[in-house]
Formats: C-alpha cells, sequence, structure tokens
C-alpha cells in the first residue's frame, strides 16, 4: 500500500502506467517460469521434511535456467508484443527480465519453507520484498531520484537481496545439497504442472486485464486502474495468510474429511471478515482514494469500488484453491480457474471497449464469483463432504 502510494504521487497516471507495463508483464513471465514447481516444493516438502536439502537443489539449479530462458526470449519478443513501446518501457524491461531467475529462486526457496512447516519464515521473505522495496523506492523520492527507470533498478535489487535473504534462512535450518540425489523430477512435476495450468489461469483472470489495457489503452488509462487495483488490495493480507496456513494444516490433517472441514473453517472466517472489510471499504473509497494517491485519480473511485467486492471472492478463491493442493488434487483447481479465465477474456472483449476501466473491474467481479462457486462445490467433492449439510460443518463441538 505504501509502495502504491508513493509511486502514484510520484510518477502521475502516465509514467505510473508505463511502470506498470514493465512490472506486469515481468511479473507475468515469472510465473509462466514457475510451472507450478513453488507449490509441488511446497507440498514434498511437507510430505517428507528430510527432503528440503535435496530439493533446494533442484529448485536451485530449475530457478537458474527457466529464469535465464525467460530474461532472453522477454527481451526479443516484449516489445513487439506491444507494438511501439515507449524508449522507457523497452528500457525497463531489460533492467527488469534480469531479476526473473532471482525472483523464481527466492520463490521457491520461501516455498520450500513453508512446506516445511516454517510459516514464519516463510513470511519474513514476504515481508522483507514488500518492505525494502517500500524502503527503496522512498528514499529514491525523498532524494529527488524518481523515475520509472530508477524503481525498475531497485526492483530488480530487492529480488537480488530476496533471494539471498531466503538462502540465508533455509541454510539456518538444513544442510542443503546442490544435486536433487533421491529427489524424482516426474513427481515434482507431474504435480507442478498440475498446478501450473491453474495458476496460469488464476493469473489470467488476475492480470488479464491489465494486460489488454497496456497493449489497447494509453498509460493514463492503466495508472487510473493500477491504483484502483492497489486500493481494492488493502484486505489482500488477510486472505494470503489464510491461504498459506491451509497449505500445511490441511496437508497434515488425519483424514480427507477433517482437511474438509479446516478448509471449510478457513474459507468461512475469510468470507465473515474479508465481507467486513470489503463493505467499510466501499464506503470510504470516494474519499480515501483522491486524499492518499491524488485528485489525479479521482477517474478510479468506482472501478476501486467494484473491486473491492471483487477482491473478496478473489481471497476467497486463494483459500479455496490452496485447500485443494493440499488435499492432493492440484489439478481441480484449474478447471474452476480455467472457467473464469474463459468468463473473464468473454467479458473483457465486451465491456472493455465500452466502460473503459470499469468495464474491466465489472469482468473480474464476475470471473471471481464464478470461480468461487465452482470451487466450493470441487472442495466439498475432493473432502466428501456434502453440499446439502454445509451449515452443519460449523457446529461441530471443538477439539472435533
Amino acid at each position: 500500500m505504501a509502495s502504491g502510494v508513493i509511486l502514484a504521487r510520484s510518477l502521475g497516471p502516465a509514467a505510473r502506467g508505463e511502470l506498470a507495463t514493465v512490472l506486469l508483464w515481468v511479473a507475468f513471465l515469472g510465473m509462466a517460469g514457475d510451472m507450478g514447481l513453488g507449490f509441488a516444493f511446497s507440498y514434498f516438502a511437507g510430505k517428507n521434511v528430510s527432503r528440503v536439502g535435496r530439493l533446494w537443489g533442484v529448485a536451485l539449479q530449475v530457478s537458474a535456467t527457466t529464469g535465464s530462458v525467460l530474461a532472453i526470449v522477454g527481451m526479443v519478443c516484449l516489445p513487439r508484443i506491444l507494438g511501439t513501446p515507449s524508449d522507457t518501457v523497452v528500457s525497463g524491461f531489460r533492467i527488469a527480465l534480469l531479476s526473473l531467475p532471482f525472483t523464481l529462486a527466492s520463490g521457491h526457496q520461501s516455498f520450500l519453507l513453508l512446506g516445511a512447516g516454517l510459516v514464519r519464515r516463510f513470511n519474513c521473505v514476504r515481508l522483507f520484498l514488500s518492505l525494502a522495496y517500500a524502503v527503496g523506492i522512498a528514499l529514491l523520492w525523498v532524494m529527488g531520484r524518481a523515475g520509472v527507470l530508477a524503481y525498475v533498478r531497485v526492483f530488480l535489487v530487492v529480488q537480488i537481496l530476496g533471494c539471498v535473504f531466503a538462502f540465508a534462512l533455509l541454510a539456518s535450518r538444513f544442510k542443503l545439497k546442490c544435486g536433487g540425489g533421491e529427489v524424482r523430477l516426474s513427481e515434482l512435476f507431474g504435480y507442478g504442472m498440475k498446478t501450473f495450468f491453474s495458476s496460469v489461469a488464476g493469473q489470467v483472470s488476475l492480470r488479464i486485464d491489465q494486460l489488454l489495457m497496456s497493449i489497447f489503452l494509453n498509460p493514463v488509462q492503466l495508472g487510473n486502474y493500477v491504483v484502483a487495483v492497489a486500493l481494492s488490495a488493502v484486505p489482500g493480507p488477510l486472505f494470503s495468510s489464510l491461504g498459506i496456513v491451509a497449505l500445511p494444516r490441511i496437508t497434515q490433517a488425519p483424514d480427507r474429511q477433517a482437511a474438509g472441514k479446516e478448509a471449510l473453517r478457513l474459507v468461512l472466517f475469510g468470507l465473515l471478515a474479508g465481507g467486513a472489510a470489503s463493505i467499510l471499504g466501499v464506503i470510504a473509497v470516494p474519499r480515501v482514494l483522491p486524499l492518499v494517491f491524488g485528485a489525479a485519480y479521482s477517474a478510479s473511485v468506482l472501478s476501486a469500488q467494484v473491486l473491492l467486492v471483487a477482491t473478496l471472492f478473489q481471497g476467497l478463491n486463494l483459500i479455496q484453491g490452496n485447500s485443494l493442493r493440499a488435499l492432493g488434487y492440484p489439478g481441480r483447481p484449474a478447471v474452476a480457474e480455467g472457467i473464469g479465465m474463459v468468463i473473464s477474456l468473454v467479458l473483457l472483449a465486451l465491456l472493455l471497449p465500452r466502460m473503459g476501466i470499469l468495464g474491466a473491474a465489472v469482468a473480474s467481479l464476475a470471473a471471481y464469483a464464478m470461480i468461487f462457486g465452482l470451487q466450493l462445490l470441487l472442495l466439498l467433492r475432493s473432502s466428501d463432504l456434502e453440499g446439502r449439510r454445509l451449515l452443519e460443518y460449523f457446529n461441530w463441538k471443538r477439539g472435533n
């Protein structure tokens, strides 16, 4: 949130849109390069903590290879995809793409920490990345050196430091080995690729609106939308926390029904707490957004209100998706995410030309709501729970 405010105020809508273009496409390539292995490392580390050292060796090799290849591909292809991007955007790509190997390694190492049950250390990596970036851009702003390329350089440095920090946390707890040893790559990639399709569909549903705007709309409109997204993400830490907790707790549940009930507990808590936060946010946005981000972004107000409601469903989807993965069904979230992706693409094609950034917000809301309903049905089925008795699962005695 702090980063979003600094970026919005120091750059203005047009330059904010250029920075968003650079980081969005690089993040999308990073998600593609993950190949679902982050969740695979978490799952197999949770099943057998003694394998963490060997899993780290595989993670390091995959991150370095995949990240380097994607950086080269991105440097060649991204300027062509965007048609005639500005010189600033092209230079930003050249800098930001260098971060991909480090971003992948940081993510894979942090998921090993999570799978091993070291949730606090996992969160330390995430917190470090967020705080380091916020501090870096704040220093540049105070020093009068704000600019798109300067902020991109900070992003690169933070990704490198985050990779080193995650390594230090792992090395302090486990004996790390560079070779894969007894780790079966077929198991990792088999689980990972099932999760990968879910991640791709989920990220397409989550980011396709901004990616399309970077191609078809001007930077000012994208800058306004990015601010709306930033404000709507305020309840996000609640849902990401519940999603993180779901992985180790459900993986280690004694049976499928117990795991399903634990998942439903987390979903219900997210619905109640997140719903209250969304309602308060919708009421407060008309005053808060111009005050915090600046009057130049007043056109973002209505989109931010719609996106706050969409964030509720998006957050619940994160909890349910991780619950399904922890139950050993990494491919099932892909079914719901794939349907949501199709809905999102169709609605964006219809609404974006007519309604602009508001149309993108409405498309996101509809897609996330559909994904929520489908994943809930899949969760009940995967844990042998009956939908018609849904309310009864919240009435068991404490300790059951």
